[in-house]
């Protein structure tokens, strides 16, 4: 199978490729290494299944022919960080939102329909008093500090473009499984 792992040289991203490439797939892995490192996926670089881009999701012109050849894709791109997230929370929203659009728009562009798995953080359920989060839990952000809620907010924007994207299969990673997450039903 060939798999397509954006962000896939982050702590996550580069555990996945391992596992995707001892599993038997073929995978590419598109980053920019903004956040992820260059040695976490260093092991894997003469695998034969392997391929890499250091490229920008947002800009890459690669990006509707990866998408196009996938059979499964693990979109975990985003820019992340309490820091950048403070610094620039204006990059925080147009990367994460304009990469997850532009590459929702590649998919559909294309004749193959891969299934699609993105990546989303327990900071959309916002200022949560509760122990533990639930899929029913209200999302509550706190009004004043715009700039500390721009990734939980362009990861909730991001999963509703995959909501209402009608060319793909698309599922919130808050489920446990395979099967929709209560808000995908």
């Amino acid at each position: 199978m060939r798999i397509l792992v954006t962000g896939g040289a982050g702590f996550i991203g580069s555990h996945l490729v391992e596992f995707l490439l001892s599993e038997g797939h073929s995978v590419h892995v598109v980053v920019d290494l903004s956040t992820g490192r260059a040695e976490n996926i260093a092991a894997f670089r003469d695998h034969p299944a392997f391929s890499f881009d250091q490229a920008d999701i947002v800009t890459w012109d690669g990006l509707w022919t990866a998408a196009r050849t996938a059979d499964q894709i693990y979109h975990l791109a985003a820019v992340v960080g309490v820091r950048r997230v403070l610094d620039d929370p204006i990059r925080v929203l147009a990367t994460n939102i304009a990469g997850t659009e532009r590459l929702l728009r590649a998919v559909a562009a294309g004749a193959r329909r891969p299934r699609m798995m993105m990546a989303s953080t327990s900071e959309v359920y916002g200022f949560n008093a509760n122990a533990s989060q639930s899929e029913a839990d209200q999302l509550t952000y706190k009004a004043g500090n715009w700039a500390r809620w721009s990734y939980a907010v362009s990861c909730v924007f991001s999963t509703w473009l995959g909501h209402a994207s009608a060319a793909i299969t698309a599922w919130c990673c808050q489920a446990s499984s395979n099967e929709r997450c209560a808000a995908c039903r």
